[in-house]
């Protein structure tokens, strides 16, 4: 048994993290809006020799977290997904629903992109600025995700503001972590990855 219950993994993949938070947890849940990756992850799982109760999946419409369960989390997480969902309300409306899959006492951890400033080349050698959506902005018009239009969030003075759209939910004791990517020297991505935790009471 793991020190924990329940977990859950918003935009799971292949299912390659779930994987590796059996232990600490008895069971981890797993969302995306892909078909694919849902199937994928059920391969991928079994290869791994996962017990088949240890885990759950669900696909979701990508406009929030509605899954139908009858119990809470102790934890939720999402990595490498939500810096690619460039309307705010659409976030606000995945964390809110999050929020209410949590126990009292739950946290969560959600990543982003941070501390890069967007460039493309343009065809004669030049640099130009890329339309990336900044926190607050609600961009429907894109065509797709990944990276399709991700959300710039280039310093810790948007913290505050962001600090403030979780304790609108209801999150509490929310905290800041910058850590280095795995790909610093691209200056066309995040050259930083940013976890911001944050707890349910």
């Amino acid at each position: 048994s793991g020190a924990y219950e329940k977990c859950l993994d918003f935009g799971c993949g292949m299912g390659r993290l779930m994987a590796q938070m059996l232990p600490p947890f008895d069971m981890v849940v797993g969302v995306d809006i892909s078909e694919n990756n849902i199937r994928h992850a059920k391969k991928y799982l079994s290869e791994e020799d996962i017990d088949d109760n240890k885990y759950d999946l669900f696909e979701v419409s990508g406009v929030g977290c509605d899954i139908d369960v009858d119990y809470k989390f102790d934890f939720a997480y999402s990595t490498i997904c939500l810096q690619h969902i460039c309307v705010h309300d659409t976030r606000q409306n995945i964390f809110k629903d999050i929020y209410d899959l949590l126990k009292g006492g739950g946290q969560a951890c959600f990543q982003m992109g941070t501390g890069y400033l967007p460039k493309i080349g343009g065809g004669d050698g030049s640099v130009a600025f890329q339309g990336d959506a900044t926190w607050k902005d609600n961009h429907y018009d894109v065509a797709g995700t990944n990276s399709e239009r991700d959300v710039f969030i280039p310093s810790a003075q948007d913290f505050p503001m962001i600090e403030e759209d979780f304790n609108e939910i209801g999150y509490e004791d929310v905290v800041f972590d910058i850590k280095e990517s795995p790909h610093p020297e691209n200056e066309h991505y995040h050259s930083s990855w940013l976890f911001i935790h944050c707890s349910k009471y």
